[in-house]
């Protein structure tokens, strides 16, 4: 496993032998992201995609208890999704979040790509479930 970019607040591997690209957020420092930094971090996260062109995606949430605003989940939506489409991506695997509001915000940045989704997504509640299930 090789980390390809680390902030106080997110992490960024790569499993090249099983071509899985893994995001994880820290708790520490999440609270306090702005929409900007939360969205230059998910650029981040697209450029790496574009890099690498892993077939697989893990994005760990469990941690994760930034607000999304409704303008940032819009972006998301239009922007971060729709690249993720033009991947190689097949499956996405999402680890999901203790703090409920967070994960809906997710949820809503996924549910209304729908329209774009080119992979089949799923939500667990570990990476080791998750990993088995993309490489099945």
């Amino acid at each position: 496993m090789q980390t390809i970019h680390q902030t106080a607040a997110h992490l960024i591997q790569l499993d090249e032998e099983n071509q899985i690209i893994i995001n994880s957020w820290f708790d520490i420092d999440t609270s306090m992201l702005t929409d900007e930094e939360y969205k230059n971090e998910v650029m981040i996260w697209i450029d790496l995609f574009k890099k690498y062109k892993p077939t697989y995606c893990i994005t760990d949430l469990q941690n994760f208890n930034f607000q999304i605003s409704v303008a940032t989940q819009e972006w998301s939506s239009n922007f971060a999704r729709k690249e993720l489409v033009k991947s190689n991506i097949t499956k996405y695997a999402l680890i999901v979040s203790q703090d409920f509001l967070s994960q809906v915000s997710v949820e809503n940045i996924i549910e209304n790509s729908g329209d774009y989704l080119g992979y089949d997504y799923q939500y667990f509640i570990s990476i080791e479930e998750a990993k088995m299930w993309l490489l099945s």
